[in-house]
């Protein structure tokens, strides 16, 4: 989420600052995209990129939202329940034979919840409570090696931790993962550091980040990792500070269920 700072004081001061603004792509579309309702009894959730191949499991139209536009749920406002609600296995094919760069991808998607889900919505402001993604003292992660453009950042869950093995990923893409799966607020990047970067973060998730990445398990029980904040802090030399911002939300102005397919 590419964030325009106007401001930026330390933890519990306000900051003022911008989400990603959306954009058009009117040429960006999927050539085939099937969208089905999930098995109610399916656990997990989450979105897989592989070559010109995008799944979506178990994830609702809110979900969707927050990936193509990189916003937090606490800035999708004025939205119908049923947004986090009802939930959808997406298969999607791009047109074309180049594989898509991350950014093309959820253009493409943009377009999807425009033409299947008739979204349409404006901007807004709201103040809301964020974390600023900070180094303290100093971030511990490997700078990737050649011109990957794509990050691999999915969250794996099992005997009771969440691992994150991420790879190619800039700070933005990680503060981005990090908000639409585990946390409570917005995350606004403020490590400076560009680039992209591979690194592994293991933790003991809390029973909100349980419920976050699908549900269905249970804490560890023997010689756990520590819990997500001290293991950023140990694990990355990273520290999330809360904060307060004036930050963009997006308020819906319509959007029905998609045909199925």
């Amino acid at each position: 989420m590419r964030i325009v700072a106007v401001m930026a004081i330390l933890s519990g001061c306000l900051i003022t600052a911008s989400a990603q603004a959306p954009a058009t792509e009117p040429d960006a579309a999927f050539a085939v995209a099937t969208i089905k309702p999930s098995d109610p009894y399916s656990t997990g959730k989450g979105t897989r990129i592989r070559e010109r191949r995008f799944a979506t499991v178990n994830t609702t139209l809110g979900y969707l939202i927050q990936y193509a536009y990189g916003f937090h749920p606490r800035q999708i406002v004025d939205a119908p329940k049923w947004l986090d609600e009802e939930k959808f296995d997406i298969v999607a094919i791009p047109e074309g034979q180049a594989t898509p760069t991350n950014d093309e991808w959820k253009a493409m998607v943009r377009r999807l919840l425009t033409d299947r889900f008739a979204l349409r919505f404006h901007d807004g402001t709201r103040i809301l409570p964020v974390y600023l993604l900070v180094q303290k003292p100093a971030a511990r992660v490997t700078r990737s090696a050649g011109n990957v453009t794509v990050p691999d950042l999915t969250f794996r869950r099992g005997e009771g931790v969440i691992r994150l093995p991420a790879k190619n990923a800039t700070m933005d893409e990680f503060a981005h993962v990090m908000q639409r799966n585990v946390l409570d607020r917005p995350v606004i990047d403020r490590t400076g550091l560009i680039g992209r970067f591979d690194f592994t973060l293991i933790f003991t998730p809390s029973e909100y980040q349980i419920a976050m990445t699908g549900g269905g398990m249970r804490p560890a029980t023997d010689n756990p990792p520590p819990e997500l904040f001290t293991a950023l802090e140990q694990q990355l030399g990273l520290k999330l500070q809360p904060a307060k911002a004036a930050i963009q939300v997006i308020e819906i102005d319509h959007v029905a269920e998609p045909s199925m397919n």
